[in-house]
C-alpha cells in the first residue's frame, strides 16, 4: 500500500453464483445475423436461433440458424437449414417463432420455395439442433405463420396471416407430430386486414386468444384481441388501444392466476416525419370476462417517441411480471440515431417496480444504432435471457445474446451491483458499504451491510489517478 496516498478509490464488485454475459458472434461468411431466441436448456447452458443471410452461386437467400452456448456464451456448435430454393424468410416483428416445450425447440415461420410461393413451415427440433421433423403448409393464398404454442389436448396451435386479396389472420390447429387437423381463415369486416402475434389456449376453458394488429377504417393499426373457442370460432374481438389512436400488440403470456398478459405498442396522434409518435402499452385481461373493461392497463409512463415501445415479456417465479422492449434515446438522452434495450418489471398488479435501459451500441457516435429484445425467457437461477436483434452499421449485425442475473446484472460493470465508495458511504439498491477513514493515508477498514454478507465480493484498490494498489 502507498504510505503517501491521500484518498483512496475503493471499487467491491458483487457477484453470485448467477452470472451474465453479453455475447456477439458472426456466423463465418453470414452478410447478416438476426436473433430469435435463446432458451436455458440445463443450467448454465443455452439454445439459440436466429436467421442468418448467406450468399451461394452469386445469390442470397436466409437459412435458419440454431447454436449451442456455454455458461460463459461462447458457441458449442452451429447449425444451418435452408437454402436459396428454400428461403426461410425474416418477420422482425415478431418475437415467439421459436418455442421451448421440455426437451425439444419448435419453430414456425414462411419459406419461399423455388416457385416462388410463400408457404408455413413447423419444424421440431432436438436440442442438439437437429432436425426431427418439418411440416409444410400451402394455401391458394400466402401463409405466414408468426407463432406456436401448445393446445391443451398435447398438440399445437399456430398463428399468423393469410395475404393476397387481404389479410385474413391465419389459425392451425396440429396434433403432437405437426400434423394438421384443420385451419381457420378468419376474416372481418372490410378493411379486411388482420393477423396474429401470439396465441394462448386457456387450460381451464380451452378458449384461445390470439393477439396482434387489425386494420379500423383506413389503414390504421389498432389492437386485435381475438377470443375464439376450442375449434376457432369468433366469440368476441376487442381492442383496448390506450389512446383510442391506435396500436399494435406482439406478444401475450399467461400467467399463474390464469389472466392473460399482452404487451406492445400504443400510437399518439402527434407524428414525426408523417409518423405516428409511440409509447410502451401493456394489458391485462380475463379470457373469461371480455364484455368487461381489462384488469389493468399501462399505456403513459413512456415519453412517447418513434421507436418506444414492448416487444416480449415473460412471468417470474414471484409472479412479477418482466417486460423487454426498445427505448427510444431521442428524449432522454438527446441522441437521436439511437435505440436502447429496455428491460422492465410489473408486479401482477400493474405496479411499475423498475424500468432500466441498456445502452449496448458498439459502432460510432455519428452511427445509427438500433436494439432490442426479439425474446425474453426466464432461466434457472431467476434471471433471464434476452435475444436482441441489432442494427449497428457497418454490417454485417450480429447475433446478440444476453444473460443477465436476478439483478439484471449482464456482466458490464454499469448494470451490475458494482458498488465505488469513494467518501464515507455509498448506497445501491439495497447494498450498503461504508469505508473509514477516508481520506486515508493506507489503514482503512471496510463495512458491508449483512444483505451481502453470502455474496462472493472482489476488492479493489486505485489511487486517486486509477492507478491499482491492490485487489483481492
Amino acid at each position: 500500500m502507498n504510505p503517501f496516498l491521500t484518498t483512496i478509490l475503493i471499487i467491491i464488485s458483487l457477484s453470485t453464483s448467477a452470472q451474465g454475459f453479453r455475447t456477439r458472434h458472426f456466423v463465418p461468411g453470414a452478410l447478416n445475423n438476426t436473433a430469435k431466441a435463446i432458451f436455458e436448456t440445463t443450467p448454465n447452458n443455452y439454445i439459440t436461433g436466429g436467421i442468418i443471410v448467406e450468399n451461394t452461386n452469386n445469390s442470397n437467400s436466409n437459412r435458419l440458424c440454431l447454436m449451442g452456448l456455454n455458461a460463459q456464451g461462447q458457441v458449442q456448435w452451429t447449425k444451418k437449414y435452408g437454402n436459396n430454393k428454400f428461403e426461410y424468410l425474416d418477420n422482425p416483428f415478431i418475437s415467439r417463432s421459436y418455442y421451448k416445450q421440455g426437451d425439444f425447440i419448435y419453430y414456425t415461420g414462411c419459406v419461399r420455395d423455388s416457385n416462388n410461393k410463400y408457404i408455413g413451415v413447423f419444424i421440431k427440433f432436438n436440442l442438439n439442433g437437429d432436425t426431427l421433423w418439418q411440416k409444410i403448409y400451402r394455401d391458394t393464398q400466402q401463409v405466414v405463420p408468426q407463432m406456436v404454442t401448445a393446445s391443451v389436448d398435447s398438440g399445437f396451435l399456430i398463428t399468423g396471416y393469410f395475404q393476397i386479396g387481404g389479410v385474413p389472420l391465419l389459425l392451425i390447429k396440429t396434433d403432437a407430430n405437426g400434423t394438421e387437423l384443420w385451419r381457420k381463415k378468419i376474416s372481418k369486416a372490410t378493411p379486411n386486414v388482420q393477423d396474429g402475434k401470439a396465441i394462448v389456449q386457456d387450460s381451464a376453458s380451452k378458449k384461445i386468444a390470439i393477439v396482434g394488429y387489425q386494420y379500423i377504417g383506413g389503414s390504421n393499426s389498432f389492437n386485435n384481441i381475438l377470443i375464439l373457442d376450442s375449434l376457432g370460432n369468433v366469440i368476441v374481438r376487442k381492442d383496448w388501444d390506450g389512446l383510442g389512436v391506435g396500436g399494435y400488440l406482439l406478444d401475450m403470456i399467461q400467467t399463474k392466476d390464469k389472466k392473460l398478459v399482452a404487451v406492445g405498442v400504443n400510437l399518439y396522434p402527434q407524428t414525426i416525419g408523417g409518423n405516428n409518435i409511440r409509447g410502451s402499452y401493456i394489458v391485462k385481461f380475463n379470457i373469461d370476462s371480455m364484455n368487461k373493461p381489462p384488469i389493468w392497463k399501462i399505456y403513459n409512463f413512456d415519453k412517447a417517441e418513434l421507436y418506444n415501445g414492448f416487444t416480449c415479456l415473460d412471468e417470474m417465479p414471484n409472479g412479477d411480471i418482466i417486460v423487454a422492449g426498445i427505448l427510444d434515446t431521442l428524449y432522454r438522452f438527446n441522441l437521436p440515431t439511437n435505440v436502447f434495450s429496455r428491460i422492465t418489471k410489473f408486479t401482477k398488479n400493474g405496479v411499475l417496480l423498475s424500468n432500466r435501459h441498456y445502452n449496448y451500441k458498439i459502432n460510432s457516435v455519428s452511427s445509427d444504432n438500433a436494439q432490442g429484445a426479439a425474446s425474453i425467457n426466464m432461466t434457472s437461477d431467476g434471471g433471464w435471457v434476452c435475444a436482441m436483434q441489432v442494427s449497428n452499421f457497418p454490417s454485417p449485425n450480429p447475433f446478440f445474446f444476453v444473460k443477465y442475473d436476478s439483478t439484471g446484472c449482464d456482466s458490464s460493470i454499469a448494470y451490475c451491483k458494482s458498488v465505488i465508495a469513494g467518501v464515507g458511504e455509498f448506497i445501491n439498491a439495497d447494498v450498503k458499504i461504508n469505508v473509514y477513514p477516508n481520506p486515508s493515508s493506507g489503514v482503512f477498514g471496510v463495512v458491508l451491510d449483512n444483505t451481502i454478507s453470502t455474496t462472493k465480493l472482489q476488492l479493489r484498490i486505485t489511487d486517486v489517478m486509477g492507478k491499482e494498489q491492490m485487489q483481492t
